[in-house]
């Protein structure tokens, strides 16, 4: 898990630095909740990566309601901002709870 978010905040580092938004992959996170992996997790820590794939889907929500009317990069720049907030979260309570297991 702390990989794919690392691969996340690259992608949005990527996305700010050469201004090419593109949707988020979130079909990770939608498998870990489908198989019931979620309950390996303790409560906290999961509510914290759901935290993190929730902003991910929102920006995706966004992004494709931008591209179909008006396009508005600011917005776009606060999103991917708050989700690297919420992906650092998750990295620092994953760490909190020890090594990952991938």
């Amino acid at each position: 898990m702390e990989n794919d978010l690392q691969q996340r905040l690259n992608f949005i580092n990527e996305s700010l630095q050469f201004r090419d938004y593109k949707p988020f992959f979130t079909d990770m996170w939608d498998e870990v909740i489908l198989t019931g992996k979620h309950s390996l997790l303790s409560f906290e820590l999961f509510q914290s990566l759901q935290r993190s794939y929730s902003w991910m889907k929102y920006y995706n929500s966004e992004l494709e309601s931008i591209k179909k009317n008006y396009f508005d990069e600011k917005v776009l720049k606060v999103l991917l901002d708050d989700i690297k907030k919420s992906i650092e979260n998750s990295t620092k309570k994953l760490n909190e709870v020890g090594p990952a297991k991938d």
